[in-house]
């Protein structure tokens, strides 16, 4: 496993596409120190047992209209994952799957920040990728479009960020 520290003009995508070759790569990237401190003090007390969340996991992904990717990933991992994970810890985790219409910002949101957060999250949906010079790239790239998207044939024009879970979201506290 390979932690990059810093944002993509520091450290390209093309040097980390190449390291995924070999090794499992996450990335973070923060704007202040102050920020990177406060990550690796989270790091930490959930590392050595100061945050404690009881056993729950949430299976959440969105099933949108006229769109095939997330109607097999709802039907063919989200769905089947949640079943089995349930049924392997069924004495030991609380499991709820959240899929189609009860994957929506605002449950992602209480999920992902506020006050619902379970233990394991398992999120199942498009990326939102924004082209280069978009005033939302550096923001916005990568956020989680959620059910509130109408799909792929209703969705004309610009993307509302009603429609995605994105980093703005999270440092608000979770709530869209």
């Amino acid at each position: 496993y390979l932690l990059l520290v810093g944002d993509p003009a520091a450290i390209p995508y093309e040097f980390q596409y190449q390291l995924d070759v070999q090794y499992a790569v996450g990335r973070i990237a923060f704007e202040t120190p102050d920020q990177y401190a406060s990550y690796a003090a989270g790091v930490v007390a959930a590392e050595s047992g100061r945050i404690v969340r009881p056993r729950r996991a949430v299976f959440f992904g969105t099933r949108n209209v006229d769109d095939e990717a997330t109607a097999l990933s709802a039907d063919y991992l989200v769905a089947p994952l949640a079943s089995t994970f349930a049924a392997r810890s069924a004495d030991r985790w609380n499991v709820q799957s959240l899929v189609g219409a009860q994957a929506g910002k605002s449950r992602l949101a209480a999920l992902a920040g506020g006050a619902d957060v379970p233990a394991l999250l398992f999120t199942a949906s498009h990326g939102v990728g924004f082209p280069v010079g978009d005033p939302r790239q550096a923001r916005h790239q990568g956020a989680l479009l959620c059910q509130e998207w109408p799909g792929p044939v209703a969705h004309v024009g610009e993307l509302p960020e009603t429609y995605y879970y994105s980093g703005d979201d999270a440092r608000a506290g979770g709530s869209p």
